[in-house]
């Protein structure tokens, strides 16, 4: 098998394999964010751990104080997430929210600056896609923290397979 053959097929392979998960995130969004939710706890208190050891490292450094006070931050988060996983759902839920309210804002005023460019309207309409959606995490709140981050998470995953199965599929019709 050429090379070229190789990559296509493991390309392809992975996209497949990205996009199944996708769709197991998505069917289960529940546990996908909770799963999230105590991914991000963990890798908090691994966080902690780092920013503990550099407090420690050496006794003169102005910034040991800084680095304790984030070791502690840390840990409380980190272990509020993974005691409470729940309340980590919610707590994501709302930055998501918060990041698709500014994000849309953003992208339908650069579409509007743009608008005597070719495809300005891409950027208004994914302005105005993330504000929809904002709008409907915000209008099942607090029901919305169960599933949202969840399904987001999974759709992105089926996005990323797909694009990477199109893209080993680009490849095919280019080599021929």
């Amino acid at each position: 098998m050429a090379y070229a053959e190789k990559n296509r097929l493991n390309l392809r392979t992975t996209g497949i394999f990205i996009a199944l998960i996708g769709v197991l995130a998505a069917i289960f969004p529940l546990f996908t964010g909770l799963a999230l939710s105590f991914l991000f706890g963990g890798l908090l208190i691994i966080g902690a751990m780092g920013h503990l050891a550099q407090a420690f490292s050496r006794p003169d450094w102005k910034g040991s104080i800084w680095a304790l006070i984030l070791s502690v931050i840390y840990v409380f988060a980190g272990i509020t997430l993974l005691v409470n996983p729940i309340f980590g759902l919610a707590a994501l839920t709302v930055l998501v929210f918060l990041q698709l309210v500014a994000t849309g804002i953003i992208e339908v005023i650069w579409g509007f600056q743009l608008r005597e460019k070719e495809n300005s309207s891409g950027m208004i309409l994914s302005g105005i896609l993330s504000i929809l959606i904002a709008g409907l995490i915000a209008s099942g709140w607090p029901s919305t923290a169960r599933w949202a981050i969840g399904l987001l998470f999974g759709f992105s995953l089926i996005s990323t397979g797909i694009s990477m199965i199109i893209y080993s599929n680009a490849e095919d019709k280019t080599e021929e």
